[in-house]
């Protein structure tokens, strides 16, 4: 349990409004800008500081802001763990569509084989979405695959994946030669907040490109109904090699290779910083996924 000017204070990060802050803790503005001086004070530090009459957070400020919040997120887990003493533990996990959908559920079986003892949370979502809940204390950490602040979070490497062209196995490409001969084609891409889409868009953008360069792009938030689209022959995709390797080895997708697109990411397992049970956490990840690199490099 955090004092009670801690919690202002992050409640004051949140909302970065001292009145917006003061309603949420049922608090007076007053009591509000109290609580903030005293720390202040006691820090020897200014916490905020306007810049166009808009609140933001001093150096010092973000610094406290994230130390509190790993603190705030630990004091929540030790509440859950003393609660659950004598009854069994739970461990929330996220992760994203394509870990979650291609590469967990072999993982998670050996685990719970493992781990008999633990109850499993797992949520599916974008990585936009798994950071914010992460940052909000609602998962001991999550596996994605796209980008994120390395300095704003602990991080163990799961493996290196690569993105690949996919399009059905009977898919005209004899007019496909580089990059820029894709755009004449229509594009199955994921939804806006994916790592997968934003990884492509940067590498795009990289080259001078964006989405809108194609003739015709449709977004969707499901690999399996864009695997079953470009193998129906309705255009190309580009998803990670290990979501179509299946398809690709029963012979209903091919792989376009492209001498000017080579594109690898890094495959993350993240938790929040300085969180007194980062090594517990680094623990059930090599547990949970500990075979997935070497599946990978199989």
């Amino acid at each position: 349990m955090l004092d009670l000017r801690i919690q202002t204070f992050l409640a004051v990060c949140h909302c970065m409004n001292y009145t917006k802050a003061a309603e949420a803790l049922n608090l007076t503005q007053p009591a509000v800008s109290k609580h903030i001086r005293y720390l202040e004070d006691f820090y020897n530090v200014k916490l905020f500081h306007y810049e166009n009459r808009k609140l933001n957070l001093t150096e010092q400020g973000i610094f406290l802001r994230n130390a509190m919040e790993a603190m705030y997120h630990d004091s929540e887990k030790v509440k859950d763990d003393i609660a659950l003493l004598k009854k069994r533990q739970q461990i929330r996990i996220g992760a994203t569509l394509s870990i979650g959908g291609y590469y967990l559920p072999e993982r998670l079986t050996l685990f719970l084989k493992k781990h008999p003892e633990l109850d499993i949370s797992v949520t599916i979502s974008s990585t936009e979405e798994l950071l914010l809940k992460l940052n909000n204390g609602e998962f001991a950490f999550i596996l994605c695959e796209g980008n994120f602040s390395k300095q704003d979070y602990d991080y163990k490497l799961i493996k290196q994946s690569h993105l690949t062209v996919f399009c059905g196995a009977n898919y005209d490409t004899s007019d496909i030669t580089d990059l820029k001969s894709l755009f004449s084609h229509r594009i199955f891409l994921r939804e806006k907040g994916s790592g997968t889409r934003e990884i492509f868009e940067h590498f795009l953008h990289e080259n001078g490109y964006s989405v809108l360069s194609f003739v015709s792009f449709c977004e969707m938030n499901n690999p399996e109904l864009i695997l079953k689209l470009i193998s129906d022959g309705m255009g190309i995709s580009v998803l990670y090699h290990d979501v179509g390797e299946e398809m690709l080895d029963k012979g209903n997708l091919k792989e376009i290779f492209l001498p000017d697109f080579r594109l690898e990411h890094e495959f993350n397992a993240i938790w929040n910083k300085g969180s007194i049970h980062g090594a517990y956490y680094g623990t059930l990840v090599d547990d949970l996924i500990g075979g997935m690199e070497q599946k990978g490099e199989e």
